[in-house]
């Protein structure tokens, strides 16, 4: 065998040998990335929100453990939960885990829609998030509204301007440690909110104008004798405190 003949078959033996070495490199990468548990998803750890792994689960989807974390990703549905006011989401690699951080909304009010009988939470800009209980006392504040077609999950209960001047209704009669049996929306077109105090009048505020005017209008009728015999104290008006007996 001529010199010629054998380097062009070592050549040929060194390409076949790196064609094999590849093949087997090319092959390991394939059954470590898609087939061997190192790179599958084990665990979710949760941090923010008090919720079980079969809770996570179920906005995650159940598949989540078990996927390979190098191709595993969140979607859509999963940012758009009306529950959280932040949900973020990253990877572990070394831990093989997916690490959920979340806040839950804060429960502002149970708004309770009396024609369909529907209670649900809101947060402080008017969202509804999730279905509240139908109770009322305590250290939760229930509003009761008749509109006949509330709006649902993922909704706003008033209009940004309308839900501030509810808050700081709420918040005056926080100051002014008023005692009350209810908080009503009877007609939403009227844009009037209806407090009624405990041994006190029926108090007509409106959602539409800043209700700063009536905290010393209402201390003032508190103040005197006849808080107990007022039927009705009208602040609609701005700068007007019109009782009723």
């Amino acid at each position: 065998m001529s010199e010629k003949t054998r380097f062009k078959l070592f050549k040929l033996f060194r390409f076949a040998a790196v064609v094999v070495l590849l093949s087997i490199l090319i092959a390991g990468l394939i059954y470590l990335i898609w087939y061997s548990p190192v790179f599958i998803v084990q665990k979710v750890d949760v941090k923010g929100v008090n919720m079980s792994q079969d809770e996570i689960l179920d906005i995650l989807g159940a598949d989540t453990i078990g996927s390979n974390i190098l191709f595993w990703r969140r979607q859509t549905e999963h940012v758009l939960d009306p529950r959280f006011d932040t949900f973020n989401m990253r990877k572990n690699y070394f831990k093989r885990t997916v690490q959920v951080t979340a806040t839950e909304r804060e429960k502002s009010f149970a708004w309770c829609f009396e024609a369909s009988g529907d209670c649900f939470w809101t947060d402080k800009t008017g969202f509804i998030f999730s279905p509240a209980p139908a109770s009322s006392g305590g250290l939760i504040t229930v509003i009761s509204d008749w509109r006949e077609m509330p709006p649902g999950i993922g909704g706003y209960v008033l209009p940004a301007s309308m839900n501030e001047n509810l808050n700081s209704i709420i918040a005056i009669i926080g100051r002014l440690d008023l005692s009350v049996d209810s908080i009503k929306i009877e007609n939403i077109k009227l844009r009037e909110l209806l407090i009624s105090a405990s041994n006190g009048p029926r108090i007509i505020f409106s959602l539409s104008i800043d209700p700063d005017f009536t905290e010393t209008a209402i201390r003032s009728l508190m103040e005197s004798k006849s808080w107990t015999a007022t039927k009705t104290l009208n602040l609609t008006v701005p700068g007007r405190a019109y009782p009723s007996y």
